[in-house]
């Protein structure tokens, strides 16, 4: 959390790896403050658009950890765009590297 405010700062600047390894980032904090929630949140608003340049691992990340994070609270448009890009990472002309547990998570996710 000592870094948080500094990444906040340069939110603009950030690829979308960074800006979901933030997420997850924020998502591992246990009993997360309402600012942090709130800030992770405003965090996916800007990686949305990008979810397609994400690797699987950090795709992976990002939505499980916004969704432990917010709870399933909020984010719609976030969602809508999750779902289309994980349709097409699971397209049976592609292999994907997650694993079981991890779709299982994903499912839980969404």
């Amino acid at each position: 959390l000592v870094a948080w405010p500094f990444f906040l700062s340069n939110l603009d600047s950030l690829a979308a790896i960074h800006l979901a390894q933030g997420i997850w980032s924020g998502s591992v904090v246990p009993n997360p403050p309402p600012d942090l929630i709130r800030d992770v949140k405003g965090v996916a608003c800007l990686v949305g658009p990008r979810l397609t340049e994400l690797p699987e691992d950090l795709f992976y990340r990002c939505i499980y950890g916004l969704a432990r994070i917010s709870r399933g609270r909020g984010l719609e448009d976030f969602r809508r765009r999750a779902e289309k890009a994980l349709a097409r990472l699971l397209h049976p002309s592609r292999q994907t590297g997650l694993k079981p547990t991890q779709l299982v998570h994903l499912c839980w996710a969404f």
